[in-house]
Order: C-alpha cells, then structure tokens, then sequence
C-alpha cells in the first residue's frame, strides 16, 4: 500500500521546493525568512496531494503484480486518513491546559498533586483513562 514514508518524502520535498524556489538575501536557508505560519504551508500541500484519487492509483500499487489498487480501496485509504485526527487534537487541548495549571496561579505543589491533576484532566478532556501511575509530564515537551 502507501507506507507513511512516501508521505513523509511528499511532505520533505516540499520544504525543499519551498526552498529552491524562495529567494531572499542574508540567510542561507532563506526559509527562516518566512513568516512562521507559513513555513508548513507547501509541504502539507504535496502531502495532501499524495491522497488525491489520482495520484494514490499512481503511486499505490500492488508489490508483486504492480496492479493500482481497486477503486474500493483506494476510497477507504482516502477515508480512513483522517481516523483518529480528534483524538490528537483532544491530547494537545489536555497538554495545553496542563501546561496552564502547572504554570498558573495555583500550581500543584506536590509529585501527588500532579499526578491527581493528570489523572484528573486526561480523561476529562482527551477521554484516554490514565494509566495507574503514568507519569505524563516525563514525556510531556
């Protein structure tokens, strides 16, 4: 099928081409000139190319006869891309508001005043239960 490394190339050879076609004097990567909110801007524009109908019969293809993929297939890949996209959006809700508790006007204090914070605003807000002991802010940057 599509294995996310080719999206990954789609994605990389955007900033590339981003790259090749910006000009600008003073920076060699010349993308730091960019405004930041743009910066993503033509990579996830191939990225997002890659799941075109078209391009996925192109570049999808079976390993052995070299057959494109059935348009049933292919339809479920298209739809199946975005599985899960809410739940990562929840997961930095829940980071960011962490983030507010521990940096704001009352923070807990305590290892156990965190912990009962990050027991008690995961599955509140990214509806994930916490694993007994999961100790977030380890992982959390």
């Amino acid at each position: 099928m599509l294995p996310c490394t080719e999206i990954t190339s789609f994605h990389e050879f955007g900033h590339i081409m981003h790259a090749i076609c910006t000009e600008g004097i003073g920076n060699s990567t010349r993308l730091a000139k960019c405004p930041r909110d743009f910066v993503e801007a033509p990579s996830q524009m191939l990225e997002n190319w890659v799941w075109q109908k078209q391009v996925l019969e192109r570049l999808a293809k079976h390993y052995q006869t070299n057959e494109s993929l059935p348009d049933k297939t292919l339809e479920s890949m298209i739809r199946a891309k975005h599985v899960n996209v809410a739940f990562s959006s929840l997961r930095q809700i829940y980071l960011s508001r962490l983030d507010l508790e521990i940096h704001g006007p009352n923070p807990p204090t305590t290892v156990e005043e965190i912990q009962a914070l990050v027991d008690r605003l995961r599955p509140s807000i990214s509806l994930v239960e916490n694993p007994p002991g999961w100790a977030t802010l380890r992982t959390f940057a």
